[in-house]
């Protein structure tokens, strides 16, 4: 901390800057909040007046046979097991990189609504922890949000019955020691 006051002491510009990073950060959250309770709200959509593009576009697939079923993981890195579990049960699978926003939310739900689907039944598999927990939810919620309309069953596939309880103790930590960003309340 010391060097850090030392260097601002010498660049009273860097300080500056740093203030600046900080507002420019908060006023690009601050937008992003405003715009999702726009589009929550039914205000407008994202896609309609503003044109944005979905980023995540290439991290889902509509399901041939059933796309009413989701096999929904926070894990980017699995799309590979989406795929194949998409191709060979013909469902939809998506891969997110932690929690999806509400942009792509739209843009999902639009996909299911054009195949027909009205009602979705959700598996999640997520990081045995309590993001991960609050991921999977949190996708759940998005789904039921009546912009998107759909009603939701949340079937997490991260169960104590995929683990042993040796498995478990070995892999445990204390979780009470979670810094406030990092829990959720609520």
């Amino acid at each position: 901390m010391e060097i850090f006051a030392e260097a601002v002491d010498r660049s009273p510009d860097m300080l500056r800057s740093l203030k600046n990073e900080g507002r420019e950060i908060y006023l690009t959250n601050k937008m992003g909040t405003i715009f999702d309770d726009f589009v929550i709200g039914g205000f407008f959509r994202f896609q309609g007046e503003f044109q944005f593009q979905d980023p995540r576009e290439a991290f889902r697939i509509i399901g041939a046979k059933r796309p009413r079923y989701i096999f929904f993981t926070e894990k980017e890195g699995l799309f590979w097991l989406c795929k194949e579990i998409a191709k060979k049960y013909g469902i939809t699978a998506v891969a997110s990189h932690g929690e999806p926003g509400y942009l792509t939310m739209e843009y999902f739900s639009d996909a299911l609504k054009a195949r027909g689907v009205k009602t979705v039944e959700i598996a999640s598999l997520t990081d045995y922890d309590p993001w991960g927990y609050n991921i999977a939810k949190s996708f759940e919620a998005k789904m039921k949000e009546p912009v998107f309309g759909f009603g939701t069953n949340l079937t997490s596939l991260t169960s104590l019955k995929l683990f042993t309880s040796e498995a478990i103790a070995h892999k445990k930590r204390d979780l009470t020691k979670v810094s406030d960003s990092k829990s959720k309340t609520g």
